[in-house]
């Protein structure tokens, strides 16, 4: 397809459990960014804002796969979505700028602090630059225990919400006289694309249902059914190209997890969305083998990121296998699904 580019097979090690020293970006409305948190001895601290610079937040960020800090921001409360009320793990940081994880700088002691949580720094990371290599390191987009609950919380937060929508309802009461209620919520569209009766496009923003008027009360908690549904996702890239992020989901169910029926709930799904998480776009690639979910993808070079070459792994029953394919970002072969093994790639590079 390319001349002078050879495609590279590896295997990798998935990991998706929160270990000791991980770090994360909460509670904020800035894309990318966030309160600064960090895990120790099994629970999420933030830390103070004592002694950060761009130097502190380089290390946060590229420990998140982005590959640089933006900015810092101390005295951040009034950049928080909901104040922490857990612990203040680290204060009086010291980074070089070079470390590859937070708590390898020097700091107080975890725990030993005088700070508040007034005082719980805020950063914003390089999105634009996201690592590629993120889908291939031990920050795998692979959530399948915990994704639901996440999920609910994005919902409920409604953080970055690009949709909204009405139910409205109608009653009569013993006059005979018609009530008319009507709740709206805002939400996703990258969630309810998946829901097709919405039948939501790049250009909604707003819809409007009809209901009835005692599932009214109850129509915030379907919708966060929806999103409460799980994707296992083990490959993503930033297109800088197109300026888009694209995901190709492994697995997807509106069933509870389960490990062995699991095996048969892939996907031929290619989603993409701009930078902020808007402007969502579906297509699917070919017909679907439920048992063949995608196990990691590139761009191919010099196409301007409009040819994707995929793999997609099985496992079922005790059969592994692994298939490559190529298509248009817009789903249309050019390389239907090919066994090239019985064994199960995580990886391709171009090289």
């Amino acid at each position: 397809m390319v001349s002078g580019v050879c495609a590279q097979f590896r295997a990798f090690k998935r990991s998706s459990t929160v270990q000791e020293g991980d770090v994360r970006l909460a509670a904020s409305r800035l894309s990318f960014g966030g309160r600064v948190e960090i895990f120790h001895a099994g629970q999420w601290g933030t830390v103070c804002d004592d002694g950060w610079d761009l130097d502190e937040a380089h290390v946060v960020c590229r420990q998140l796969k982005f590959p640089r800090a933006l900015s810092v921001m101390t005295g951040g409360e009034g950049y928080y979505d909901k104040p922490a009320s857990g612990p203040i793990w680290m204060d009086d940081m010291k980074c070089k700028g070079t470390e590859k994880y937070l708590h390898a700088c020097t700091f107080k002691g975890w725990g030993i602090t005088d700070c508040t949580h007034k005082e719980d720094v805020v950063i914003q990371c390089d999105a634009a630059g996201y690592m590629e290599s993120a889908a291939l390191s031990s920050y795998l987009l692979d959530h399948s225990i915990n994704l639901s609950d996440e999920l609910g919380e994005v919902f409920s937060d409604e953080r970055f919400c690009d949709l909204s929508i009405t139910a409205q309802s109608s009653l009569q009461d013993q006059e005979d006289t018609t009530l008319h209620d009507s709740t709206t919520l805002c939400a996703h569209k990258v969630i309810l694309s998946q829901v097709h009766a919405f039948n939501i496009t790049q250009e909604t923003q707003n819809i409007t249902v009809q209901i009835a008027s005692n599932c009214l009360p109850h129509f915030s908690s379907f919708i966060r059914y929806l999103y409460t549904r799980y994707f296992i996702h083990e490959s993503a890239a930033w297109s800088d190209t197109l300026q888009r992020w694209f995901f190709l989901p492994r697995r997807a169910s509106t069933q509870r997890y389960e490990e062995t029926a699991d095996e048969r709930r892939g996907t031929n799904m290619v989603l993409s969305c701009s930078a902020d998480f808007k402007n969502v776009h579906v297509s699917r690639v070919g017909e679907l083998n439920p048992t063949h979910g995608f196990s990691s993808f590139k761009f191919v070079p010099n196409t301007d990121d409009q040819i994707i070459l995929a793999l997609k792994s099985e496992e079922d029953g005790g059969k592994i296998a692994t298939y490559i394919m190529a298509f248009t970002i817009d789903g249309r072969f050019l390389l239907p699904e090919t066994k090239i093994g019985d064994v199960k790639y995580e990886g391709v590079e171009f090289i």
